[in-house]
């Protein structure tokens, strides 16, 4: 399928995050957002995570201590294959 022009649309439906992009072809990327406890949020939030296998492995202050704290822990993972999200420090925000 051909695009016409450049773009770029992000879409975000039930926590699954479509990225669609590129030039003069059309591709898509599906990102799936990390399912995490509320005890988990709590104790992560307005921090940066690193995921393994859905489960939080390390956590820091931007995604590069995250990752380090991840690789540093599972020194047998490659940095491919680690997830990192950012927890938001609320889910609303008040005007």
């Amino acid at each position: 399928m051909k695009a016409n022009a450049s773009w770029l649309l992000v879409e975000r439906i039930n926590n699954c995050v479509s990225i669609i992009s590129v030039g003069w072809m059309m591709s898509e990327i599906v990102y799936q957002a990390p399912t995490i406890s509320p005890e988990e949020y709590a104790k992560y939030r307005g921090r940066h995570v690193a995921l393994y296998e859905g489960k939080i492995i390390a956590d820091g202050c931007n995604s590069v201590e995250a990752l380090e704290g991840a690789l540093k822990k599972r020194p047998e993972l490659k940095p491919e294959q680690v997830a990192l999200f950012y927890i938001q420090v609320t889910d609303v925000l008040i005007l």
